[in-house]
């Protein structure tokens, strides 16, 4: 981790908006492939034009927020039939449940996701090197001064997912922490 003495280094954590054409190249995986690798090279350049001293990837080899890590894990599987709460919306989804149906209506509906039906092991090495070399490529090319890949809390992973395997909530959780670390 760097330091300074002098000023507060920059950063920003979070996903930024993934190009056009990298969502388009998603069903092809050696065009997307391609496509990512560029990708993150011109939003890594883009940092580091406005001055970001500790940049990353934009999160753009992630499919999205926190579900991206089901595809990096086993023991879950789809359930596109069952529409799960948005619990992570708090009493917010209750308070406010007019707002919610009409500018965020999964919000208030639920969304279809996923059931935990066996162990959590991560399986996602290859995915979690392919961001790192593509960072470390895009980084390599700019003047930045340190990198940084954002992951997903425990807590966050399969919010949109129930646990039918573990024999508690918290043994689920532990799960997913060890999985993920």
């Amino acid at each position: 981790m760097q330091r300074s003495d002098d000023r507060i280094l920059t950063t920003h954590v979070g996903s930024l908006i993934r190009p056009k054409a990298l969502l388009d190249s998603a069903r092809d995986h050696a065009a997307h492939g391609r496509e990512l690798t560029r990708s993150v090279a011109e939003i890594v350049a883009a940092q580091a034009k406005a001055g970001i001293d500790i940049v990353n990837d934009g999160e753009f080899g992630k499919s999205g927020w926190a579900n991206y890590m089901l595809e990096r894990v086993t023991g879950f599987e789809p359930r596109p039939d069952t529409l799960y709460p948005a619990v992570w919306l708090g009493r917010d989804r209750e308070r406010f449940k007019d707002f919610m149906a009409e500018q965020f209506p999964r919000g208030v509906t639920g969304t279809p996701g996923h059931a935990c039906v066996g162990p959590i092991k991560y399986q996602g090495h290859a995915s979690v090197r392919r961001d790192l070399e593509n960072l470390a490529a895009a980084a390599a090319a700019v003047p930045v001064r340190e990198t940084f890949l954002t992951a997903v809390a425990p807590a966050s992973v399969g919010y949109d997912a129930r646990n039918e395997h573990y024999a508690s909530e918290r043994d689920y959780v532990f799960a997913i922490a060890t999985a993920l670390r």
